[in-house]
């Protein structure tokens, strides 16, 4: 629950899932819609370019949009930005190697994050 101008910043493990959620405040006027997600690191993307990437998919469910990176690597690193136009909610992903511990097929695990940013639109 989170206003415009928020900034998250979440680590990954390569080959792990991240799935970024924004939503607009039911009381608003906008729908999900209204919301474009867009990417700035190794290149720079809109959603539509997002959209054509392999292993990402955005799904609309009510008021909020969800960006899913099936399995993420280290051209994701970078910030993440939803948008209605003038309020947007950014996503600072860091991507880690992953890292042995133990036996050689024993890696850290890879466990989905889900960050929700709530924009609130009068």
């Amino acid at each position: 629950n989170q206003k415009s101008g928020y900034t998250a910043v979440k680590e990954q493990t390569v080959g792990g899932a991240v799935e970024l959620e924004c939503a607009i405040a039911e009381s608003s006027s906008l729908e999900a819609d209204d919301i474009t997600f867009s990417y700035t690191g190794a290149e720079n993307m809109d959603q539509n370019a997002l959209l054509e990437s392999p292993g990402v998919k955005v799904v609309v469910n009510g008021k909020s949009k969800m960006l899913t990176i099936l399995a993420v690597s280290s051209s994701h690193e970078g910030v993440f930005k939803c948008s209605t136009g003038a309020e947007e909610c950014n996503f600072d992903i860091q991507v880690m190697a992953k890292v042995e511990s133990g036996s050689p097929s024993t890696f850290l695990p890879s466990l989905a994050l889900l960050l929700i940013a709530v924009l609130h639109f009068f």
